[in-house]
């Protein structure tokens, strides 16, 4: 195995790690002090490919309906 791959998963947990510090920090805001979403919440591979593990795999999801579309990329 190479280094760098030897370096992936940690570096992809400590990722994870961050973003989900993030995310709860933001969510621990009270309603007048809160903010948006850290960007890394939706920029991270790391959460992206557990959000796919843990929510999307599991389960058929709808989140549109393809004749509410008017051309391909909307």
């Amino acid at each position: 195995m190479s280094a760098q791959a030897s370096n992936a998963v940690p570096n992809q947990a400590e990722e994870l790690a961050e973003v989900l510090e993030a995310l709860n920090t933001t969510a621990a805001l009270s309603l007048e002090d809160s903010i948006s979403m850290p960007p890394e919440a939706v920029t991270s591979e790391a959460l992206l490919r557990l959000e796919r593990e843990q929510i999307f795999s599991k389960e058929w999801i709808c989140v549109g309906r393809e004749r509410e579309l008017q051309a391909p990329g909307d």
